[in-house]
């Protein structure tokens, strides 16, 4: 475990993150911490820590450092009720990250906004405000289990988890209803290219393969265009396929199409674009589809 938390610590430190070790038993820091509040620890230091605390999590210092304000949700004293009624009086929270604690609660991460944000204890019940000097405790993860990506992943109320055996046995064996895979490219038949890219290394296809063919529906979400600006949905695919014919429905940034036979219907468009503009950013021709609307945020 202490590998996995060691390596959590340096990946969030590459994010620019300032974070120091806590004792697992307590949460309390390992350190004076103070100083972090104004710099980061090198790679050096952090590895240090692990060889001295090998059994330690981490916190994320909070404040302008790290970029970070931090919600702390405790649904034991009534963090979710609060989360709802504000929702209902100042509108819905913005899309952030959010991680699961391991009492059940939630930290969502928003952008610090600049200028002080101070600590708030209670600024709702059950939620407290981590600001400039704070501290929020990461997901503690355990090295022996890890989802399809190989990462490390938290143990959550409700969740189930099984070995990878049993997953091929369920992919294969036409157990899996739905699919969601991301994708390099689409096809206007539905073939699907997502493990390789031409002079790129690849390590392999891992399960998509195995997904993209067994699965009863294969959704693909996917950025509309490469970050050149050159088209994801394409006429014929010119990556290594991984499946062909199996894409039902497309979501991306700016639009939602079906995969019906070699024609791609435009079912919805973001807020703001038009058919034309989708149609100027894909390879494929559209049709457009009789209801076609925007997307509903």
């Amino acid at each position: 475990m202490s590998f996995s938390t060691e390596q959590a610590a340096l990946a969030y430190r590459a994010r620019g993150w300032s974070v120091i070790p806590v004792l697992r038993a307590d949460k309390r820091p390992a350190l004076p911490w103070q100083a972090y509040q104004d710099r980061s620890a090198d790679e050096d230091e952090i590895r240090s820590w692990f060889r001295r605390w090998p059994a330690a999590n981490l916190a994320i210092v909070t404040g302008r450092l790290s970029g970070l304000v931090v919600l702390d949700v405790d649904p034991g004293h009534g963090g979710e009720q609060s989360v709802r009624r504000l929702v209902a009086e100042h509108g819905r929270l913005p899309a952030t990250v959010e991680a699961r604690t391991g009492g059940g609660g939630r930290h969502l991460y928003f952008r610090h906004p600049g200028g002080t944000v101070h600590n708030k204890v209670g600024l709702a019940p059950g939620i407290d405000l981590r600001g400039d000097g704070g501290l929020a405790s990461a997901a503690e993860t355990d090295s022996e289990l890890s989802n399809a990506s190989d990462k490390p992943v938290t143990r959550a109320p409700g969740m189930c988890f099984f070995d990878s055996a049993l997953a091929f046995d369920m992919i294969r064996g036409g157990h899996i209803d739905i699919v969601v895979l991301g994708a390099y490219q689409v096809s206007e038949k539905g073939d699907l290219a997502n493990w390789g890219r031409p002079g790129r290394p690849a390590t392999g296809m891992g399960g998509a393969m195995d997904l993209a063919v067994g699965a009863g529906r294969v959704i693909v979400t996917m950025l509309h265009t490469t970050r050149e600006g050159g088209p994801r949905i394409v006429k014929e695919c010119t990556f290594p396929l991984t499946a062909s014919r199996c894409v039902s429905l497309i979501v991306t940034d700016i639009a939602v199409l079906d995969v019906t036979g070699n024609v791609l219907v435009l079912r919805e468009t973001a807020p703001g674009w038009t058919f034309d503009d989708v149609q100027q950013l894909t390879e494929a021709r559209l049709t457009p589809a009789p209801d076609l609307k925007e997307i509903e945020l």
